[in-house]
C-alpha cells in the first residue's frame, strides 16, 4: 500500500528539481546528512512536518544560499547566536521529500527521511471519515517516535527493488558537503602539525565508505604513488550516554595528520572545490600553516608567533560571538606574505636532524623520543628521530605509536607485524 501510495505522490516531480544544478544538489545531500533534521510535531490529531538546518548566525548567508538555490522555499530565522532554515508548509515539504526520494541521503539519517516520508504521506492522503483513519494517526504517531534520538532500528526497509538496493553514494560534492557540516580543520599546540577529521556518532559504514573514497582519491591525483592505508585512519570510543542503541553507542572519527598526504591529496582535491560556508576560512587558514611550515618557517620565532595568531582565529574563535578579539585580515593576510616572500626554504635534513638555515643551528626538541620497528625476531627494520615520524611513516597516529610501544602490541605494516620499541637514547 505504502509503494503506492509513494507513486501516486510522486508521479509528477516538479520541474525546479531538474533546473536546481547537480553539484548543488550533491552538495546539499553532504550537508544535510551532516546539519539537517527531519521533525514531525504533534497538536492534538494534526502533525506538522519541518526540515530544519540550523546554523551558527555568521553563516545567514549560506542559508540565503540554500534557500534560493530551492528555489526560494522555506524561511530563515535568526534566533540568538543561532540561525534557521525551516521548510514548514505541507507543500514545500513535499519539494524536500522529492529531492531526498531522487537522490538519498548516505548517512542514519536516511532512515528519518524514510520515516518522515511515510509519515508525511500516509497524513496528506488520510481520510478521517474512513474507518481505517485511526489505525493510520496510530502509525504515523509510530514513525514520529522511531525517529532521530529515539530510533532504535537501524536497517534499511524494502519499499521496492530501488531502495532494496540502497547503498552509499558518495560524490565529491557530497563529500564536501559533509565536510563543511561535520568536518575540522585544526593544528596542533607543540609542533604546529596539521590534522584533518570527521566525527560521527555511530555511521560506522559511512565513515568506512569515506575512507575508501580517499584512499582512492589519493591514486588518481598522485599517478601511480601510492599511500599507507593508515595514514586515513578511524577512532573509535564509545559514547557515554548509557540510553543510544548499539548502532549509536560509539563515536567515529576519521582522521588524517600525514604532512605528505595533506599536501599532494587533501589540499589539491579541496582546492578543485567550491566551498559555501564560512568552513573555508579554516580552510584556507589551514592551508597557510601548511605553507608556512613546507618553508620550515615553523622554526622561526616570527613563524611561531604567525601561526599562533593565525589558529586564534580559527574555527569557534572566529565567530562574531566568541569573546574573541578579532585581528585585521587585511594585517594577517600581509604578515604571511612577507614571510613566505622572505625565505624560499628555511629547513634541510641532515643525518636525520632538522637545520634551520637562517638559524645557522640544528632544530633541537627536548621532548623527542627515538624509535624503531623492529621485526618478530628483533631484526631493526626502521629507525626514527621521533615518534611523530614514526606515526608519520606508519600511517597512524603518535598517540598509537605511544600506546603500541608501551603495551608491545605489534602494528601491521606492507602485511607484516612489527614492534615499536624504542631506543635508549632520547633525541636531543
Amino acid at each position: 500500500v505504502l509503494l503506492l501510495l509513494i507513486k501516486k505522490k510522486m508521479k509528477t516531480i516538479n520541474k525546479w528539481i531538474i533546473n536546481i544544478p547537480d553539484k548543488f544538489i550533491q552538495w546539499f545531500r553532504g550537508f544535510t546528512d551532516a546539519e539537517g533534521c527531519f521533525l514531525i510535531v504533534k497538536t492534538g490529531n494534526s502533525y506538522a512536518f519541518r526540515f530544519i538546518i540550523k546554523l551558527h548566525k555568521d553563516d545567514l548567508t549560506l542559508l540565503n544560499h540554500i534557500k534560493s538555490s530551492l528555489g526560494n522555499i522555506g524561511n530563515i530565522a535568526i534566533e540568538g547566536s543561532q540561525a534557521y532554515f525551516k521548510v514548514t508548509s505541507i507543500s514545500e515539504i513535499r519539494s524536500i521529500i522529492e529531492i531526498f526520494s531522487i537522490y538519498p541521503l548516505n548517512s542514519s539519517k536516511y532512515l528519518d527521511f524514510l520515516a518522515f516520508r511515510e509519515a508525511y504521506l500516509l497524513y496528506t492522503s488520510l481520510d478521517r471519515k474512513s474507518d481505517n483513519s485511526q489505525n493510520v494517526l496510530q502509525r504515523i504517531d509510530s514513525l514520529k517516535e522511531s525517529m532521530n534520538s529515539k530510533r532504535t532500528n537501524f536497517n534499511i526497509p524494502v519499499l521496492d527493488i530501488k531502495e532494496s538496493e540502497y547503498k552509499i553514494h558518495i560524490t565529491d560534492e557530497w563529500l564536501l558537503g559533509f565536510i563543511e557540516g561535520d568536518g575540522s580543520f585544526s593544528v596542533t599546540k607543540d609542533n604546529f602539525t596539521l590534522i584533518f577529521s570527521i566525527s560521527q556518532r555511530g555511521n560506522l559504514a559511512l565513515m568506512e565508505a569515506i575512507q575508501n573514497y580517499l584512499s582512492n582519491l589519493a591514486n588518481c591525483i598522485t599517478e601511480g604513488e601510492t599511500f599507507n592505508s593508515n595514514v586515513i585512519y578511524l577512532t573509535k570510543s564509545i559514547n557515554n550516554n548509557t540510553s543510544l542503541s548499539e548502532a549509536t553507542k560509539f563515536n567515529y572519527v576519521l582522521i588524517i595528520k600525514s604532512e605528505i598526504f595533506i599536501n599532494k591529496v587533501l589540499i589539491p582535491y579541496l582546492d578543485s572545490l567550491t566551498f559555501h560556508s564560512k568552513k573555508k576560512l579554516d580552510y584556507l587558514d589551514w592551508k597557510t600553516i601548511s605553507q608556512i611550515r613546507n618553508l620550515g618557517l615553523h622554526f622561526l620565532p616570527e613563524g611561531k608567533k604567525l601561526i599562533e595568531l593565525i589558529k586564534s582565529q580559527m574555527n569557534n574563535k572566529r565567530l562574531s560571538n566568541s569573546g574573541n578579539k578579532p585581528v585585521s585580515r587585511h594585517y594577517i593576510n600581509s604578515e604571511v606574505s612577507r614571510l613566505l616572500n622572505e625565505v624560499s626554504n628555511n629547513y634541510e635534513t641532515i643525518n636525520g636532524k632538522i637545520f634551520i638555515r637562517s638559524l645557522n643551528k640544528f632544530h633541537h626538541n627536548r621532548n623527542k623520543i627515538q624509535v624503531k620497528l623492529c621485526d618478530q625476531e628483533g631484526i631493526v627494520f626502521k629507525t626514527f628521530d621521533s615518534m611523530n615520524q614514526c606515526a608519520e611513516f606508519v600511517g597512524i597516529s603518535a598517540h598509537t605509536v605511544s600506546k603500541k610501544m608501551k603495551t608491545g602490541v605489534p602494528i601491521k605494516y606492507d602485511n607484516k607485524e612489527f614492534l615499536i620499541v624504542q631506543s635508549k637514547r632520547a633525541i636531543a
